[in-house]
C-alpha cells in the first residue's frame, strides 16, 4: 500500500496536467475528422469545377473561332452582299456574337466560383492544421494518462473496489462526447455555407438594386460584352447569385433538411446580363431575390436552431464527462489521501 500512495502522490501535479490539457482538447479529434470530411468533399467539387471550366475554355476557343468566321471575313461578306443577302450575313454575325459573348460569360461565371471554392477550401485547410496539432496534443495526453494511471493502479487492486467501474463510465461519456462534437462541427460548416450564401445574396440584390438602367447602356460604356460581364452591376449579381446556389448546394450536402430556392432557377435571373434585360425585368428580378432572401432566413433559423440543440446536448455530454473524470479523479484522489493516512498513521 506505501508503494501505491507514494505513487500516487508523485503523480497528483502531473496528473492534474495532463487533466487539463484533456479538457482543452477533447473537441479536437471529432472536429478533425468532420472537417477531414469537408476538405475532401471541397476538392473533389473543385475538381469537378475545374473540369468544367476547361469545358467551357474550349466551347468559348470554338465560338470565338465561328464569330471571326463572320467579323473578319470580307470574302464572305462581299459573297452575301453579291447575292443581296447582306442582312442575313449580318444577323448570322450577330448571332454568332452573341453564342460567343454567352460562352464567355459563362466561363467568367465558372472561374469565379472556383475562385471562390479555392479561398473556402484555403481556409478550412488551414483549420485542419489547427485540428491536427489539438487532436495530436490530445492523443498525447490521453496516452500519457493511461501510462500514468497503469503505473498507478495496475495489476490486482483489491483495496481499490470501483474503480474500474468509474474507469469504464468516463470512456462511455468520451465516446458520447465525441459523436455529439462530430454531429455539432458538420451542423456548424452547413450554417457557415447558409451564412456565407446570405452575405452574396445581399450583394446581389445590392447589385441589382443599383442597376438603374438596362444593360444596352452598360455595353456602351464599358465598349465589349466582355468587359460588362466583368464589371456591369448585372454581372456582379449573376455572380452573385451562382455564388449562392453552389453555396446553398453545399449546404444541403451537409444537412438533407435544408431546402432549396426555386427563385434562384427563374429565368428572369437567369438572362441577367443579356442585352434585352430591361427595367421591368430588373424589378421581376429584385422581387426573386426578395423571396429568396426570405426563405434563404428561415432555413438559416431552422439550421440555427439545430446547431442550438446540438449545443445544448454538447454542453450535457461534455458536463457528463467532467463528471465522470471528477468522480475517477476523487476516487483515485481519495485513494491517495487513505493511503497518505495509513502511511503516517504506520
Amino acid at each position: 500500500m506505501t508503494s501505491v500512495c507514494a505513487r500516487t502522490r508523485d503523480a497528483a501535479p502531473r496528473n492534474a496536467q495532463l487533466l487539463q490539457t484533456l479538457d482543452e482538447t477533447n473537441h479536437a479529434p471529432s472536429a478533425l475528422e468532420s472537417n477531414q470530411s469537408y476538405v475532401a468533399r471541397l476538392r473533389l467539387q473543385i475538381h469537378q469545377k475545374k473540369q468544367e471550366l476547361e469545358q467551357a475554355s474550349k466551347i468559348v476557343e470554338s465560338e470565338l473561332a465561328d464569330y471571326e468566321q463572320y467579323e473578319h471575313s470580307q470574302i464572305r461578306r462581299l459573297a452575301y452582299k453579291v447575292d443581296q443577302k447582306e442582312q442575313i450575313f449580318d444577323e448570322k454575325t450577330e448571332k454568332e456574337k452573341r453564342e460567343w459573348e454567352e460562352a464567355l460569360k459563362y466561363h467568367d461565371e465558372i472561374k469565379y466560383n472556383l475562385g471562390k471554392m479555392l479561398d473556402t477550401l484555403d481556409n478550412a485547410v488551414k483549420l485542419n492544421l489547427t485540428f491536427k496539432q489539438e487532436a495530436a496534443a490530445n492523443a498525447v495526453a490521453k496516452k500519457d494518462l493511461d501510462e500514468l494511471y497503469k503505473s498507478i493502479f495496475s495489476g490486482q487492486t483489491p483495496e481499490l473496489p470501483g474503480e474500474d467501474k468509474k474507469e469504464q463510465l468516463v470512456t462511455e461519456a468520451e465516446t458520447s462526447f465525441n459523436a455529439v462534437q462530430s454531429r455539432m462541427s458538420t451542423e456548424n460548416e452547413a450554417l457557415k455555407a447558409l451564412k456565407d450564401a446570405e452575405r452574396f445574396l445581399a450583394l446581389a440584390l445590392n447589385n441589382l438594386s443599383s442597376a438603374k438602367h438596362p444593360v444596352v447602356s452598360d455595353f456602351w460604356n464599358y465598349g465589349s460584352f466582355a468587359d460588362m460581364s466583368k464589371d456591369s452591376k448585372l454581372g456582379n449579381a449573376r455572380r452573385n447569385i451562382s455564388e449562392v446556389k453552389n453555396l446553398i448546394a453545399m449546404a444541403q450536402e451537409i444537412q438533407p433538411f435544408i431546402r432549396s430556392i426555386e427563385q434562384l432557377d427563374a429565368p428572369e435571373l437567369r438572362f441577367m446580363g443579356e442585352l434585352v434585360f430591361s427595367h421591368s425585368e430588373n424589378g421581376d428580378a429584385l422581387k426573386l431575390l426578395k423571396q429568396a432572401t426570405e426563405i434563404l432566413e428561415i432555413e438559416l433559423d431552422g439550421e440555427n436552431s439545430r446547431v442550438k440543440a446540438i449545443e445544448k446536448e454538447l454542453s450535457r455530454a461534455k458536463k457528463i464527462l467532467q463528471e465522470r473524470r471528477k468522480e475517477l479523479q476523487d476516487f483515485r484522489q481519495k485513494t491517495f489521501e487513505k493511503f497518505t493516512r495509513v502511511h503516517e498513521l504506520g
